[in-house]
């Protein structure tokens, strides 16, 4: 398992440092406000240009984390599970941004982790645990992305026109 903390700086940054040390400590800017409209949150060039076969590429998760915007929900850690299935993508959030609740980043994390399927080619699920005493622990699988979408997320997002498609979908 590969962990890294994201909290909010420079992704190049943290490239750089999770090649170097195996780990980084950084964050990337709030591009949004975490109320914000998927569509408007969500950069899909970035995300087409940095999709991943594999989970286990740490410098193409950690930039599609940052296209989907998950900074602009919190300070978070991220694990990629490789060793065994189901192969995937823990999102910690070790502090939330202001005016994010629980029940927010959890409902938002649920587009986001949906987009992330789209473009981690054998992801099989994206979990996230919201900061608190309990730690709560919410998950999408790819198999309830498909379904949440209506058709298979990856084929729906192999493109940025399939990327935008797949955020309609998943505004509505």
């Amino acid at each position: 398992m590969l962990l890294f903390t994201v909290p909010r700086v420079g992704l190049a940054v943290a490239v750089a440092s999770i090649a170097l040390l195996g780990g980084c400590s950084v964050t990337h800017p709030a591009v949004s406000e975490p109320t914000a409209p998927l569509s408007e949150s969500v950069d899909l060039v970035a995300l087409d240009a940095h999709r991943s076969a594999y989970i286990g590429d740490a410098s193409k998760v950690a930039a599609l984390t940052a296209a989907v915007d998950v900074g602009s929900l919190g300070d978070q850690t991220l694990a990629l599970s490789t060793d065994a299935r189901p192969y995937a993508l823990t999102i910690e959030f070790t502090s939330l941004a202001d005016g994010a609740t629980p029940a927010l980043v959890d409902q938002l994390m649920t587009d986001r982790a949906a987009l992330l399927l789209a473009t981690i080619g054998n992801a099989d699920e994206v979990r996230w645990t919201l900061p608190g005493g309990e730690g709560t622990t919410a998950a999408l699988t790819r198999a309830s992305a498909d379904e949440l979408a209506g058709a298979p997320v990856a084929e729906i997002g192999e493109s940025v026109a399939g990327l935008a498609d797949l955020v309609e979908r998943l505004e509505r």
